[in-house]
């Protein structure tokens, strides 16, 4: 009986907002509950856990939201502890491999998997070491996911790819305030070292401005070209860089393509072709020795035949 109330919390999914919230909250004290009795005594809370499993709802709409990163994480956080407590056998393996495999087979809303993955992609991971996880989701699927239903998660290994070092750059333009125009696929040799932003969003206005410290640092270097790309419509803050913007209807496809999920994100662009996918969080110093590295590495290998960065 210790856990009847708990459980019987999350009997009935409602409609509403007001509904949906409490269900995911009554879902995470649950979880929480169990888990910390866990502590004390696991044969009990390993019951618990095998009981509360089969009632959790991954599907419920407050997951579905974007931007509850913190309770998709949360309630993934839980999922795996109820999973440990009750011993349920998995040949996955652990961790976040076995967190983002979740996602990508068992929550119903693509929402939710673009969420995941956007916060995934904009991370601070090692890339190479997430791509190896959905390039092994993309060959588990082939097994268990008839094919017409594969075509989503393909979209997501596709665009996954797409930022990564040495991949194409997604084509957009973007628009200065003198009606100028930058094409982010173009041909050219310049290093087009870009950095997203909204106004509204002091974090990331804290990042632009170190952005902007740094590009004073390459001032006198004419290989490389900073620039500030807002994410919000609206008058961007004055400041020495160019600046850019994209029409309202493309920043969705643009957040979507460049793997966005927040306002920042770094990223270097040359000849239409990624040269790094994600500027990392690292001391200024750091940041321009891997600049001047970055201007000495070329990719692709190949020439660039399609149109790519220019400005008009």
């Amino acid at each position: 009986m210790k856990y009847s109330f708990l459980l019987w919390l999350l009997a009935g999914w409602g409609l509403s907002a007001t509904a949906q919230q409490a269900s995911i909250q009554n879902q995470l004290t649950a979880m929480h509950k169990i888990a910390a009795d866990g502590l004390q005594d696991s044969a009990t809370a390993s019951k618990a856990a095998i009981r509360l499993l089969a009632q959790l709802d991954p599907d419920n709409a407050l997951l579905a939201t974007q931007g509850n990163d913190s309770i998709i994480n949360s309630y993934l956080d839980g999922f795996f502890e109820m999973r440990h407590l009750a011993g349920v056998a998995t040949h996955f393996d652990n961790g976040s491999n076995m967190r983002l495999k979740y996602v990508l087979y068992n929550v119903q809303s693509d929402r939710v998997r673009w969420a995941y993955y956007q916060r995934v992609a904009a991370g601070r991971t090692t890339l190479n070491d997430d791509y190896s996880i959905l390039k092994e989701v993309k060959a588990d699927l082939a097994f268990v996911v008839p094919a017409r239903q594969r075509m989503k998660y393909d979209s997501l290994f596709s665009i996954w790819y797409n930022v990564r070092q040495g991949e194409p750059a997604p084509a957009f333009t973007l628009y200065n305030n003198q009606e100028g125009r930058l094409v982010t696929n173009a041909p050219g040799e310049k290093m087009w070292v870009i950095q997203t932003y909204a106004p509204s969003d002091t974090a990331s206005m804290r990042i632009y401005q170190d952005f902007c410290a740094l590009a004073q640092r390459f001032a006198n270097d004419t290989n490389f070209i900073f620039i500030g790309v807002n994410l919000q419509p609206g008058t961007a803050p004055a400041t020495m860089l160019p600046q850019y913007h994209l029409l309202p209807k493309d920043i969705p496809a643009f957040r979507r393509l460049y793997a966005i999920h927040g306002n920042s994100r770094g990223m270097i662009i040359r000849n239409g072709y990624f040269q790094m996918a994600t500027i990392p969080d690292a001391p200024e110093n750091m940041l321009v020795l891997l600049l001047h590295y970055s201007a000495n590495m070329h990719y692709p290998d190949n020439e660039h035949r399609e149109t790519s960065i220019s400005v008009e």
